[in-house]
């Protein structure tokens, strides 16, 4: 895989050594180096756990390793798309940042360092087991690892046992010593075809009943106005089917098929001996609409249930162990806490904080506010700002510029917009919004990817998932 010289990177980390320090910090006794592991849960909401109090959908894995883990139960998201939001993970930046948009814009820049990077320069294995195209070599997310496989679907089910058993492979080979490992889930994403037993977890009824096909409202006029991904094939696997609480219930069988694969792989932590000393971050890059705001089985804009995802990371040595913050924290977050705890430089000029101090106590707050952007036009782009009961939301098209706003206490399903009612409110907040970032900045300032830079087969498979057109 892609990587700096080493000879830059080596430079770079004394500095970095020099000027940040390294260790855990918080006053805790340092640890021994340990193996970090995160489990990347594509489309994986945010409400969709037990241990965040959801009782419909069953996730008994991810509930047993939030015992041992920190639970965030108030993470955001930077985008609600897996490119940009992963990059975010990746790079500690928020995505007009780092620039890699998704859809055919961007790739992530070799200026950038990543989390791989860091450790690959202090001679840590690294290894990323991934189940679609945006993380591979063609949209620059190869930085760092020593090995990045796109592992594509083999039949009915998905990737997730060839990750798994790919993942639990490099951990046992490289079980002394301290590496990085990344396993990306995508059984949760549309099209939501879970094999046996999950199929039938939660709906019991008959999908292709008589009545009107799902397909004409979601291909429907208002829903291609509203939702800017959607494109002609992109609910052909809904074809035939009249109920649309089938596709909803079969969203939530593919999050207990996730949590499943999460079993997997602890349970062959546990047997090589690195449960125990290993940090395990368990998060999602978005989350999906499943009707609210009129969008369906898909993860277009920044609401709460695109925006909000499951943040767990399990420390080594039970450090920590079952304690939840509801603090507001981002992905960005999880680079630089990863960094720390490992004893690594953390690179200047993050997005992103350590978040032990809001572990331990020491800080209330992570963030003063948390952002997140969509959109891949030009002239055409959403910001979101969180912060604290407040969620403001910047539309552009064109010259045109409109606002939403709600209360994240009074009404957590974002359902009423508040915007004209709270005109200071809102000024407020967009002032706000404009002194994180540059007003006025467009998401989609990188450009398009040439044609040939994006090969034929990550193009057919991009479209088949109604990302590109």
């Amino acid at each position: 895989m892609r990587h700096h010289s080493k000879a830059s990177i080596a430079v770079g980390l004394v500095l970095l050594l020099a000027s940040a320090g390294c260790g855990p910090g918080s006053g805790d006794e340092a640890l021994p180096p340990f193996p970090v592991i995160i489990l990347g849960l594509d489309t994986v909401r945010g409400d969709y756990l037990g241990c965040a109090g959801n009782d419909s959908v069953l996730t008994p894995n991810l509930d047993a390793l939030a015992t041992d883990a920190v639970y965030f139960s108030d993470c955001q998201t930077t985008a609600p798309w897996t490119a940009p939001a992963f990059a975010s993970l990746m790079t500690g930046l928020l995505p007009y940042r780092h620039g890699l948009l998704g859809g055919g814009f961007g790739r992530l820049a070799d200026e950038h360092l990543t989390l791989a990077e860091i450790f690959a320069a202090d001679g840590r294995p690294t290894s990323a087991e991934v189940s679609v195209q945006w993380l591979s070599a063609d949209f620059g997310m190869d930085q760092g690892w020593d090995q990045l496989r796109v592992l594509h679907e083999s039949g009915r089910g998905g990737t997730g046992r060839r990750v798994t058993r790919a993942g639990l492979a490099f951990a046992g080979i490289n079980s002394d010593r301290p590496f990085l490992l990344f396993l990306h889930y995508f059984e949760a994403h549309a099209p939501y075809t879970p094999p046996a037993p999950f199929d039938r977890m939660y709906y019991h009824g008959d999908p292709r009943a008589p009545g009107e096909d799902v397909t004409v409202l979601l291909n429907s006029d208002r829903a291609r106005k509203l939702a800017p991904k959607v494109n002609k094939h992109m609910y052909d696997w809904l074809e035939g089917i009249t109920d649309l609480d089938f596709p909803r219930r079969q969203y939530a069988a593919g999050v207990s098929h996730v949590d499943d694969y999460v079993g997997q792989v602890v349970a062959g932590l546990r047997a090589q001996g690195l449960y125990d000393r290993a940090m395990i971050i368990v998060v999602a890059d978005h989350g999906e609409h499943l009707g609210e705001h009129d969008f369906w089985f898909t993860h277009a804009l920044p609401y709460v249930e695109t925006m909000h995802v499951p943040l767990l990371i399990k420390f080594p040595a039970a450090r920590y162990a079952g304690r939840v913050v509801a603090a507001t924290v981002s992905l960005v977050d999880v680079m630089p806490t990863v960094l720390k705890a490992a004893g690594l430089p953390v690179p200047a000029g993050l997005d992103g904080v350590d978040l032990a101090p809001l572990i331990t106590g020491e800080a209330a707050a992570a963030h003063p506010a948390v952002l997140a952007e969509q959109g891949n036009r030009p002239g055409e782009y959403w910001k979101a700002l969180v912060a604290g009961r407040w969620k403001l939301m910047r539309c552009v098209k064109g010259d045109a510029v409109a606002y939403e706003l709600y209360d994240r206490l009074d009404d957590p399903g974002e359902t009423r917009n508040l915007a004209a009612d709270l005109p200071d409110t809102v000024a407020a907040l967009a002032a706000r919004l404009d002194g994180f970032l540059e007003p006025g900045h467009p998401f989609t300032v990188a450009e398009p990817l040439p044609s040939r830079k994006l090969s034929r087969d990550s193009r057919r498979r991009l479209r088949s998932l109604g990302y590109i057109r």
